[in-house]
């Protein structure tokens, strides 16, 4: 099973996207960064450890934060 969520945040044209998946060894995680400009949108990955989640809400949770946490340090320009 797959699941995709977009997540708002507080930061100005910057959305995350989070996509969990059930495998075998438990859930994962992949995150990206969505930052508009104008009519364009960047997709920026952000790169994890591969590491497995018991349930798809903890590795949800930690997709956003990661997400959060690459924004505050890269901040794309706005």
């Amino acid at each position: 099973m797959v699941e995709r969520r977009n997540v708002e945040t507080p930061y100005a044209n910057c959305d995350i996207a989070v996509v969990t998946e059930r495998l075998e060894t438990g859930w994962g995680v992949a995150v990206r960064v969505k930052h508009r400009v104008g009519d364009a949108e960047r997709i920026i990955p952000v790169e994890l450890p591969d590491r497995r989640f018991g349930t798809e809400e903890e590795a949800r949770a930690h997709g956003i934060e990661a997400g959060r946490q690459w924004i505050d340090a890269n901040a794309p320009s706005r």
